[in-house]
């Protein structure tokens, strides 16, 4: 009996194991399926492997690809990009050493036809909330072209900046002065002997230069988060003077203040305003004009009218860049007025929408605006055109489209076209007021001009990249001139550049452009002169010795070609330019 009451729990002890095994079994469907998770608790710090750093001094592209030995200083205008990026939480990164910093930049160099250059940073050191620095630049070329004027230029920078940072916005500043000096040295030997028979040229008979001193300023806020609000204000403050006491006075202000914020879900969109204010003065002394020693010699004429005055721009365009599902747009209107040509309405709309995962990026847009040619403007474009000049203001109205193409990391292409109506575009000609016909005037007319362009980039690694790009120009002359003067009917580019193991750098840079017009003074009357197409070739390279020093060499004009941008205005023919840089690390 015993015997039997044992069995049965012995049986029964084994139906219970037996549930509970299919019970814990029955945890999950798959009883292939492993189950067991693990966690581990302890603290995490990343850390970048060591690895090389590219220490790249900073490189200044002396030499500007197919132009003539001109002198230029920009004429600064602020461009506004309404685009905001998304915001992202800022990474903590421990244990990555800071990066040696280098205070002193210098550059020096001297090529053929008497070619001096230098190039001197100065730059402070790794700060939170401060920054300061210094530059001084100068160039200069001194030497003859047979049977024409002698071409002397030069051009000196010196920059003294700053910036400070506080904890919701921050103030830069920085001071300039530049030098402009060239000559007016589009005559010929016989044609002076024409008029000054008994005397040889002067190089202060037929000089110009130009002294600009000036301040430019910014305070904006340093928080771009889109919901708050944010501000930029601008201040610059310029003014030239040239040789003969033609004195250009210029204050600009613009600001920007806009206000973000969402619906849509997580779209972000910003409503904002853009105000400028832009005065110019122009002032000079009659006593001194026309040109000195040159007028006395050989201008036709005893007197002449004065381009003085000036004219005062004030704007406003309130806009509203709206975002949902990846199309952007930014909708914009201008109202512009100008003390000298009165009320005008701008529209400045433009609409974006990227398609395919990022592979195709399509842009369309109308736009205008009001340009001041000032002085500055003029002379930077044409650095032959004669003091006193006529300023007016030019207006347009611009229609565009763009697609881009990124079909991988490293290639992409671009296409589009726009068409633009200018009122009052300027253009060159020759001044028949100047009887050696190397002085440029003034000539505004209304112009519609059609543009194509396209292009294409692959940037294979850091070691080597190609640049293709070209345009195309229609223009439909709408005033007295026929044709468009000095004005290219196409141009292509094409640049490479490559990189050998950080030491030895190149690039190659080609430029074609087409056949332009001007007008030749021949006798009491002008006629057609055809400037043909040219090509050129500009070659930059550099071999670091050190991290510190390092030897270069520029040469442009390897075709050994003989350029006509400006009528009688012959260019050099090959230059090359030889130095070394030199970089001093802080302590």
């Amino acid at each position: 009996m015993n015997k039997a009451k044992n069995t049965l729990k012995t049986v029964a002890m084994a139906a219970v194991l037996c549930a509970s095994a299919a019970t814990a079994t029955a945890q999950t469907k798959d009883t292939n399926v492993y189950n067991e998770k693990v966690v581990v608790v302890g603290s995490f710090n990343p850390v970048l492997q060591n690895t090389d750093k590219l220490n790249i001094a900073p490189s200044i592209n002396d030499t500007a690809t197919m132009t003539p030995e001109y002198n230029y200083s920009i004429a600064s205008r602020r461009i506004y990009s309404l685009y905001m990026p998304e915001s992202i939480k800022p990474a903590r990164i421990k244990g990555e050493p800071s990066t040696r910093l280098y205070r002193n930049y210098i550059k020096l160099g001297f090529g053929n036809y008497c070619t001096p250059l230098a190039d001197i940073y100065f730059n402070s050191t790794r700060s939170k909330d401060l920054n300061y620095g210094a530059r001084v630049y100068h160039k200069s070329s001194w030497w003859t072209l047979k049977d024409y004027g002698k071409n002397y230029g030069s051009n000196t920078e010196v920059d003294i900046f700053g910036k400070k940072i506080w904890a919701k916005n921050s103030l830069s500043a920085n001071i300039f002065y530049n030098h402009d000096y060239n000559l007016y040295y589009g005559f010929t030997d016989s044609l002076w002997q024409t008029y000054v028979p008994d005397a040889e040229p002067l190089t202060a008979d037929y000089s110009q230069y130009y002294n600009t001193l000036g301040l430019n300023a910014n305070f904006s806020s340093t928080n771009i988060d889109y919901h708050n609000l944010n501000y930029e204000a601008n201040l610059l403050i310029t003014n030239q003077r040239d040789k003969y006491a033609s004195n250009e006075f210029r204050t600009s202000f613009d600001a920007d203040v806009h206000y973000g914020f969402k619906f849509w879900g997580t779209e972000k969109q910003i409503v904002g305003v853009l105000l400028q204010f832009d005065h110019y003065k122009n002032t000079g002394d009659t006593s001194l004009f026309p040109m000195q020693n040159f007028d006395t010699l050989i201008n036709r004429n005893a007197a002449r009218a004065d381009s003085l005055g000036g004219t005062t721009i004030f704007a406003a365009q309130p806009y509203f860049l709206f975002k949902a599902f990846g199309f952007k747009m930014n909708i914009g209107l201008k109202f512009a007025y100008a003390t000298d040509d009165g009320f005008k309405l701008f529209p400045n709309i433009t609409a974006s929408q990227t398609l395919f995962n990022d592979i195709l990026h399509l842009t369309v847009g109308l736009t205008g605006d009001y340009i001041h040619n000032s002085w500055q403007t003029l002379r930077t474009e044409n650095p032959f055109v004669g003091p006193r000049c006529e300023t007016q203001n030019t207006n347009y109205n611009n229609l565009f489209a763009e697609a881009k193409f990124n079909f991988t990391k490293k290639f992409n292409m671009y296409a589009g076209f726009s068409y633009t109506l200018y009122k009052n575009l300027p253009f060159y000609m020759l001044d028949t007021f100047y009887n050696l016909n190397n002085v440029y005037k003034t000539i505004y007319t209304d112009a519609n001009v059609l543009n194509i362009k396209a292009g294409a980039d692959y940037h294979l690694d850091e070691r080597f990249s190609f640049g293709l790009k070209g345009n195309m120009y229609k223009y439909k002359m709408k005033g007295d001139l026929e044709k468009p003067l000095y004005k290219p009917g196409w141009d292509a580019f094409v640049t490479v550049a490559y990189n050998y193991n950080n030491k030895f750098y190149a690039r190659l840079e080609t430029g074609l452009l087409g056949k332009m017009y001007g007008l030749a003074h021949v006798g009491n009357t002008f006629e057609e002169d055809t400037i043909g197409m040219k090509y050129g070739i500009h070659l930059d390279m550099e071999y670091r010795i050190t991290k510190f020093l390092s030897v270069f060499a520029d040469l442009d004009n390897i075709a050994y070609q003989r350029y006509f941008f400006w009528t009688n205005y012959p260019s050099k023919r090959i230059q090359f330019l030889l130095g070394l840089t030199c970089t001093i690390p802080a302590k």
